[in-house]
């Protein structure tokens, strides 16, 4: 994985503002330790960071350009099919390297926007054509790798994180963003982000941008290659045999690598299903080292997955973490996400990674999307929360009802719940996992794991985002999700057929995965966050919020009468954001 950022204006960078943009890309250096590129000329500036992963030759270093010089390409990610793409174009383009980046560029070269329906992987890109003084931008169907821009009436900006354009250009917080994030716990979901005109490139969508002109507007065209329409309820018919020969191909193409891998584990199948997997393939020798994130005094998944390592024979490094952490990693770790940090869980990866990067490292696998994929949720499953759906956008992915606008000053009039007893269809359990995926789940996750792994200069790849193996799942019988209460059959019956005498694929997951409510209580971190609640900046800088009713909350959860920690985390966030970012 790598990191970029790119400038360009009317007129011809001066030596001083190229002294300024060498400091701004500095800011991403920790995406890419390996080289350090800048290609400068007239009024172009570009410069990256690269993590070398696939073709550790200087020769794949970025900017990349095309034989002739006509295109630039910086990109960030991994494109999982580029042999197969490279193998089929071969005859009609000279390749000097082993990379996906060389195949991607060619891949425009020859075919222009056409490309997208033959990438599969995860990817930012941007590709500068010096003939027709034009750009194109883009990131992949699912937005796990990001991509940022900001345009002014002389300039436009892209880069793979927020950081340097908002210290370029020393931008403010967007309050009304953020206020939306405390009502909602959500962002990400639309291309502002929370900082005032920067917006971001969402999953599937590609930007274009011709050379500026004598007018007053340079319009960034934006269009959609791939969206909630191309996963259509049954569009596309899928069976489970279907999806049953693409598991192991996914895998093994997600650890093409000339670095070393590891993994992230937990008691569930998700992660688990990628060694157990990998080694009847006879390919867990990719994997050096597993990882485990263990609670102090909350050792739920601990047991479960000591033992799966010990039977598979695989080297598990546990990472300790405990409230102290917390309150120590929590403004660092805020200052990487760049945007509010999702629980405690979230501050534990940044920890898990700079163990992954001291144990030399470069590449993680983890099992994120197999929930949104196969029924995973209980709000997908029939038998449970879909009966009684809350018809509220503050609706938490387990049934919660995420009630802050009592927390805020004067909301407008009160809309009361409508809880309709909805008709359980195949249809209904489709369009809540487009929601899951497109809008209020994938993208804080896949902008959670990229900030928290590049941290520590670590590829995180996830091998049940593969396109071929999303939209087959989807396409499937919903019924055949589940078994009673349990989801995700078809990956569990699966790993039954290869491993007939193991009763590990049918356990159920342990439903909290972190003490986070608890640990808000806890001697350690309660006089931290008292400070925060009653800290008068919190509230001078955020005037929506309620002092009064925020500070009876807090009272209230302390006491026990309150049971959701989730408010208190948010205004946690809010006052370290609004603290850091003017």
């Amino acid at each position: 994985m790598c990191g970029f950022f790119f400038y360009i204006q009317k007129k011809n960078i001066n030596s001083s503002l190229i002294k300024k943009l060498k400091k701004t890309t500095d800011l991403i250096k920790h995406r890419g330790p390996d080289s350090k590129q800048y290609f400068i000329k007239n009024n172009i500036f570009a410069g990256f960071y690269r993590l070398s992963v696939q073709d550790l030759n200087i020769r794949s270093n970025q900017p990349f350009f095309s034989p002739d010089k006509r295109y630039m390409l910086l990109f960030n990610g991994m494109i999982y099919n580029f042999k197969e793409i490279k193998l089929r174009i071969k005859n009609k383009f000279k390749f000097q390297t082993s990379s996906d980046t060389e195949v991607l560029l060619a891949l425009y070269i020859l075919f222009g926007k056409k490309i997208f329906d033959d990438l599969k992987g995860m990817y930012s890109f941007l590709i500068y054509d010096f003939l027709k003084d034009k750009i194109i931008f883009s990131r992949d169907p699912y937005g796990q790798k990001p991509l940022y821009y900001f345009q002014g009436m002389n300039q436009l900006i892209v880069s793979s994180e927020i950081k340097p354009i908002q210290k370029l250009l020393n931008l403010s917080i967007n309050n009304h963003q953020l206020k939306e994030y405390f009502l909602t716990n959500n962002y990400g979901d639309k291309n502002d982000t929370l900082f005032k005109g920067i917006k971001i490139i969402r999953g599937g969508e590609y930007a274009l941008f011709k050379k500026f002109n004598t007018q007053s507007n340079n319009h960034i065209l934006i269009k959609k290659f791939f969206s909630k329409k191309n996963l259509m309820y049954k569009k596309f018919p899928g069976s489970i045999s279907e999806l049953n020969k693409i598991i192991p191909n996914i895998i093994t193409n997600h650890v093409t690598s000339d670095a070393d891998v590891g993994v992230a584990l937990s008691s569930g199948i998700d992660s688990r299903s990628i060694c157990a997997i990998l080694k009847k393939l006879n390919n867990l020798n990719k994997i050096k080292k597993a990882y485990f994130i263990d609670f102090k005094n909350f050792h739920l998944e601990k047991k479960d997955v000591i033992e799966f390592c010990n039977k598979l024979n695989i080297e598990l490094k546990i990472i300790n973490i405990n409230p102290r952490d917390i309150k120590l990693m929590f403004e660092k770790s805020l200052l990487s996400n760049e945007l509010p940090l999702l629980g405690i869980m979230h501050i534990a990866l940044f920890k898990m990674f700079k163990q992954v990067k001291k144990d030399g490292l470069k590449v993680m696998l983890g099992g994120y999307g197999l929930d949104e994929a196969l029924g995973g949720y209980d709000s997908l499953n029939p038998k449970l929360f879909l009966k009684n759906l809350i018809k509220n956008k503050n609706t938490l992915i387990d049934g919660t009802l995420l009630n802050n606008d009592m927390l805020i000053k004067d909301s407008g009039k009160k809309k009361s719940l409508q809880i309709s007893h909805l008709k359980v269809t195949d249809a209904a359990i489709h369009k809540k996992q487009l929601e899951l995926i497109f809008n209020n789940k994938l993208p804080r996750t896949f902008h959670m794991i990229d900030r928290a792994s590049m941290s520590s200069s670590i590829e995180f790849r996830s091998p049940y985002m593969y396109p071929d193996f999303i939209k087959t799942s989807l396409s499937l019988n919903k019924k055949d999700y589940f078994e009673g209460t349990l989801g995700k059959m078809p990956i569990r019956n699966y790993l039954k057929s290869k491993y007939p005498h193991e009763n590990w694929w049918f356990q159920i997951k342990k439903s909290v995965q972190t003490p986070q409510s608890k640990w808000l209580l806890t001697e350690e971190l309660k006089p931290w966050i008292n400070r925060i609640i009653y800290s008068e900046s919190l509230y001078n800088k955020n005037n929506y919020l309620h002092k009064k009713k925020i500070q009876m909350y807090w009272s209230d959860f302390k006491s026990g009468k309150i049971k959701l920690g989730l408010p208190i985390w948010q205004l946690i966030n809010i006052y370290y954001l609004t603290k850091n970012f003017k």
